[in-house]
C-alpha cells in the first residue's frame, strides 16, 4: 500500500483495479475507457474524477502544460515514445499516447494512434499515479514544500528529517 496510486496495479503478472474499477479496451487497440471507483477522495479531501485523471495525462504528455514544469518525465517517454507534438524521421507522432478525453464524471477514454499491447502494465509504473489537481497547482509538488496529493492507503508529512506516514482512514479498500 502506497500514499499514491495509478489507475490500474499489478499482481502476478495480471492488472488489477485500482482507482479504475474496470476497463474496456477496444478490438483495435487504440481506445482505453477506464471506469474510476465511486467515492475515493485524495488526502485533500478532493474528489478523484474524470478532471483528476485528465489534468494528470496532460502534464506527463505536454510539455508546454503548465503542471509539467521542468520535469524530464522519462517513464512517460520510454513507456510511449514522446510528448505531445513530437514527430519521428517519417513525420508520425512519437508517442502511442494520442489524447484522453472525458466520457462521464468517472469515466475516461484513452485515445492511441498505434496499439499498445502493454499499455496497463505500463501505466502501473508508480510514475503515473493519479496526484490531486489542487496539491499539483499548489506548487512544490514532490518536494517538502507541496502538498500531499495522493490517493493511497497512507497519508504523509515532511518532518524535519523524516517522511511521517499515517494510516489513511477514509481509504477506498477497507482491506487494506
Amino acid at each position: 500500500a502506497y500514499a499514491y496510486e495509478g489507475l490500474v496495479s499489478f499482481k502476478d503478472g495480471a492488472a488489477v483495479p485500482a482507482l479504475a474499477e474496470s476497463w474496456t479496451i477496444s478490438e483495435d487497440g487504440l481506445d482505453i475507457i477506464f471506469n474510476l471507483r465511486v467515492g475515493v477522495k485524495f488526502h485533500d479531501s478532493s474528489d478523484l474524477n474524470a478532471d483528476a485523471v485528465i489534468t494528470n495525462f496532460n502534464r506527463w504528455f505536454d510539455t508546454a502544460n503548465a503542471l509539467h514544469g521542468d520535469g524530464v518525465f522519462e517513464a512517460w517517454k520510454n513507456a510511449f515514445g514522446g510528448f505531445k507534438g513530437e514527430v519521428v524521421a517519417d513525420g508520425n507522432p512519437a508517442s502511442s499516447y494520442d489524447g484522453i478525453e472525458k466520457v462521464n464524471e468517472l469515466t475516461v477514454l484513452v485515445h492511441h494512434n498505434m496499439p499498445v499491447d502493454d499499455f496497463l502494465s505500463k501505466i502501473s509504473d508508480p510514475a503515473f499515479s493519479i496526484a490531486s489537481p489542487a496539491a499539483l497547482n499548489a506548487g512544490g509538488f514532490g518536494t517538502a514544500d507541496g502538498q500531499d496529493g495522493g490517493t493511497g492507503a497512507y497519508t504523509f508529512k515532511f518532518g524535519d528529517a523524516s517522511i511521517d506516514f499515517t494510516p489513511n482512514t477514509g481509504y477506498w479498500d477497507p482491506a487494506a
